[in-house]
């Protein structure tokens, strides 16, 4: 996680949200195993960057999405999925930008 997080703010220098975005994707496939909420919510963040931004998950990544989110669902149920989705409230760009960073300090940190 600590190369996702490197990697994510190099992304976020260079004003590539897109690839801020794409690495939320990827903390989420490694924090399934660990915190599906915070898999739930670094999805969420990187669908708030996207939207916020006017584009979309790629097709070629959404089974990976669909993955994390069936592991999720089975981890800590429906009604858990859904409020950790919900917490990420439409925010601007830099809001989800510094939330998704914010999130990865704090796994790696491990608070």
């Amino acid at each position: 996680l600590a190369l996702v997080r490197e990697s994510l703010a190099l992304a976020h220098d260079a004003d590539d949200l897109e690839g801020v975005a794409h690495g939320l994707d990827v903390v989420a496939s490694l924090l399934i195993g660990q915190d599906a909420a915070r898999a739930v919510r670094a999805l969420s963040l990187a669908a708030a960057i996207r939207a916020a931004l006017g584009v979309e998950l790629p097709a070629v990544y959404r089974p990976a999405r669909d993955r994390v989110l069936d592991a999720a669902r089975a981890a800590i149920g429906d009604a858990s999925v859904n409020q950790a989705s919900s917490s990420v409230q439409p925010l601007s760009i830099d809001d989800a930008t510094a939330a998704a960073l914010a999130l990865v300090n704090s796994v790696v940190s491990g608070g």
